[in-house]
């Protein structure tokens, strides 16, 4: 297969089209808008929603000093230094809080705080410091152990002072990272943590949530005789009958200023604590889109508590980090299958061909889908939820795509509707009939970064891959040249497809996204990131089947053939787009219409949102969680 591998990190395809952003690119299944086809999904689709206020504060980036510094190399997108990047990689809290008790003794308070950060904003870092229980003399005894070689200031006679300051300062960040209230009473200032050496178990420097958050193991099955795969994520639950304020409180009350203690964490630093919801409630899954987090869900998880009041009922809204994405275990996909049970590059016809096996086969999408079944059906088996109080799926994007596969499942009963919008994969399968627009060069450059070509493995990770990352990702135009003349692109920067021109926050919103993934990146999300884009592209909606058997149903013979969407019957379905989510290549609302006016046994609601984008969710939080509620509560009056 050697013959096949690109330059490393080539980003050309076919006819000069740029490989792929975050946003997957869409053959356009346009529709004039004075000519929309009747709708047989509802009645009408056309709605134009009031603006809506929006506000975004920048989350903090690394100090200066603290950043990689290589002369005449490319900042690597806030990269930590390479000191602090060392003893990130080493995962061993003691040795972080003994540099930081060094640091502190010279003088330089912002490398002291940022070494004992360091001790506990990592995963496995925080599980081990947990582990041990640090104590003062525990941290004293260590540091005068190690003063056999010379630390500057620091000396027998001081360690306790400044072991104690780096103590003060880990056990205060990792009580602020489990409530955030707290960062406030601390003023904590920019933490530091190094996401590619030993990733963060929760946001940092990202929005935190302002919800209840909690951690839970989830058993995936895999395909090829695989045991399964435990998937720890983080969850939020908006409409929680716990008071997480009242845990940040007992935290100020019992540590003061000194803690020794992260409350409701165990020895292995996952949350102890559950939530607790009324039996009562209406509960609200929602689904992030692609490398996004549970924080995607903040502005409606709020709506929905309004909404609540006003209704005097409780609806919870439970939001998840997916699968090597936001704070949950960071897979290698590579674990789950192998690249060619999706396809392969190919010579012929060109030699820009891509071969997907004759089938479309997306063995990381099938497992997202189940860990999203399973992430349920986990919470009902430990007593933390009745699933039947389960009201709807819901998401965009990703989390659209992912709603309207699990809308079609036969073996999930307690699950009565399902909400789509922005959904990807409503294209025609890039992997079929003939190219003459690069798809399939298109499916051949993901193939590749996704690790197809060994210099693109996770294990094989460079400087030089993190900022390239980026730049592939967000600052990349799709033109019909390697260079950009302007007359000549096809389609913007992917997040330039997220948002509406007519939201005010578009380009804050960018910003934050961007700052966001900086602080999670490392090389199993880099591969997966490029995986995921890979197989929404070769999966479709469209796909005309005779049966659902590859999405775990069982077989149906005699069943006629009818394409995937067709299928989506079981239960009632409310699907929507931004009229402004139309641009070349990724014309997601114009696909999403026409699939719409073929979904003849859909029960449920098209709505086509005039002067919106992509993030439905982000732009007019308020109007399109009403639209949810009111879809529910519909009994059948469509």
């Amino acid at each position: 297969m050697n013959n096949h591998y690109p330059p490393k990190r080539s980003i050309a395809a076919f006819s000069g089209i740029a490989a792929i952003s975050l946003l997957s690119i869409n053959i356009a299944h346009a529709f004039p808008s004075s000519n929309i086809p009747t709708n047989n999904l509802v009645k009408g689709y056309d709605r134009t929603p009031a603006a809506e206020t929006c506000s975004i504060d920048l989350m903090p980036t690394p100090p200066a000093a603290l950043q990689e510094s290589i002369p005449f190399f490319v900042p690597g997108e806030h990269r930590l230094s390479l000191d602090l990047r060392m003893f990130a990689q080493g995962k061993d809290p003691m040795a972080s809080l003994n540099m930081a008790a060094a640091y502190y003794a010279a003088g330089n308070t912002a490398k002291g705080n940022a070494f004992a950060d360091i001790a506990v904003t990592g995963r496995k870092s925080f599980g081990k410091f947990m582990d041990l229980k640090i104590k003062d003399e525990d941290l004293t005894q260590y540091i005068v152990s190690k003063l056999k070689t010379p630390y500057g200031n620091l000396t027998p006679d001081n360690a306790a002072t400044h072991a104690a300051r780096a103590l003060d300062r880990a056990y205060k960040v990792a009580n602020a990272l489990h409530y955030p209230a707290l960062r406030q009473v601390y003023d904590l200032g920019w933490i530091a943590v190094s996401g590619e050496d030993d990733s963060p178990y929760r946001p940092v420097n990202a929005h935190a949530t302002q919800f209840n958050q909690y951690d839970l193991a989830v058993a995936v099955p895999r395909s090829g005789g695989k045991s399964d795969l435990t998937v720890h994520t983080r969850y939020f639950v908006a409409g929680d009958e716990k008071d997480g304020n009242a845990w940040a409180q007992m935290v100020e009350q019992w540590g003061g200023m000194h803690p020794r203690f992260v409350l409701g964490v165990g020895e292995d630093g996952a949350s102890t604590f559950t939530p607790r919801i009324d039996p009562n409630a209406e509960v609200y899954i929602y689904i992030h889109g692609m490398d996004s987090r549970a924080e995607e869900a903040e502005q409606m998880a709020e709506a929905f508590q309004k909404r609540a009041k006003e209704d005097g009922k409780k609806y919870v809204v439970i939001s998840l980090d997916l699968p090597t994405s936001g704070y949950a275990d960071q897979i290698n996909h590579f674990s789950i299958s192998s690249l060619e049970d999706v396809g392969h590059p190919k010579d012929a016809p060109f030699p820009t061909s891509f071969d997907a096996n004759g089938t479309h086969n997306v063995p990381v999408l099938n497992f997202i889908e189940n860990f999203l079944v399973n992430f349920v059906t986990t919470l009902d088996e430990k007593n933390l939820l009745d699933k039947a109080q389960v009201k709807a799926f819901m998401g965009g994007s990703l989390g659209g795509n992912m709603a309207l596969r699990i809308g079609r499942r036969h073996d999930i009963p307690w699950l009565p509707s399902t909400v789509a919008w922005s959904a990807a994969s409503v294209w025609d399968s890039f992997a079929d009939g003939v190219d003459f627009a690069g798809k399939k060069a298109t499916l051949r450059s993901l193939w590749f970064k996704a690790g197809g070509d060994p210099a693109n493995a996770p294990g094989n990770e460079v400087l030089a891959d993190r900022n390239a990352w980026f730049t592939d990702a967000f600052d990349t135009k799709i033109a019909v040249l390697p260079i950009d003349l302007g007359f000549n692109v096809i389609s913007p920067q992917g997040p330039v497809m997220w948002y509406s021109s007519n939201w005010p926050c578009k380009d804050k919103a960018i910003k934050q996204d961007r700052r966001e993934r900086q602080e999670t990146y490392n090389a199993n999300f880099r591969v997966w990131h490029y995986r995921l884009a890979l197989e929404q592209l070769v999966y479709s909606h469209r796909t005309v089947v005779s049966s659902l058997a590859p999405s775990g149903d069982p077989p149906q013979p005699g069943k006629p053939a009818k394409p995937l969407y067709q299928w989506n019957d079981q239960r009632p379905l409310l699907l929507a787009c931004g009229a402004d989510d139309n641009f070349n290549y990724a014309s997601i609302c114009d696909a999403t219409t026409s699939m719409s006016a073929g979904m003849f046994g859909t029960r449920g609601r098209f709505r086509r949102l005039n002067g919106i984008g992509h993030s439905i969710h982000n732009e007019v939080p308020s109007y399109w969680t009403n639209q949810i509620l009111d879809f529910v509560h519909a009994d059948g009056q469509w």
